[in-house]
């Protein structure tokens, strides 16, 4: 394997802006229509199964996005063999990967999906990006290059049987 690589991938400002502080966008929004319906319920089934519905959205986006801001770090360095993400949100954290000891590629294209966070796996680590990193298509050819074969293949057979059941 030629592990000769060093390369810096970031998200530009408004992926940067999207992925920390969108879920305060979108729980003001449900706000914006759970607080009137509290204020003015009149008993009806309806009304409690809406207002229950939307406390479920608001729950699900902001655990959605803790787990982003766990996982995901805004700059991402491959550099000789090694995965390293830093510049977590609100953290100081750094972690490193060896692409050697990646036991699982998970989400997004590894899955056989056009879109969604992606996910590279050790026993004890983890790093997620989407595809709007900056050049992302580069960092996950990198990637698949460098996984073992058997994991390497798996991610094949992923993206082979997607594409037979679009057929």
């Amino acid at each position: 394997m030629n592990t000769e690589f060093n390369k810096t991938y970031t998200y530009n400002l408004f992926f940067r802006l999207l992925y920390s502080y969108g879920n305060l966008m979108v729980t003001a929004i449900l706000l914006l229509y759970l607080i009137p319906l509290l204020g003015g319920m009149t008993g009806r089934m309806f009304e409690y199964f809406y207002a229950a519905v939307l406390v479920f959205l608001i729950l699900m986006f902001n655990y959605w996005f803790l787990r982003i801001w766990k996982t995901m770090p805004f700059t991402i360095t491959v550099n000789d063999g090694v995965i390293t993400g830093s510049d977590y949100f609100f953290s100081k954290k750094t972690v490193a990967i060896r692409v050697g000891e990646i036991v699982k590629l998970h989400g997004g294209v590894f899955d056989g999906k056009t879109r969604g966070m992606m996910r590279v796996i050790t026993n004890d680590k983890e790093i997620a990006f989407f595809h709007s990193i900056g050049e992302g298509r580069n960092l996950l050819a990198y990637i698949l290059s460098q996984v073992p074969r058997e994991l390497y293949d798996a991610v094949l057979g992923r993206l082979g049987q997607k594409k037979k059941d679009l057929k």
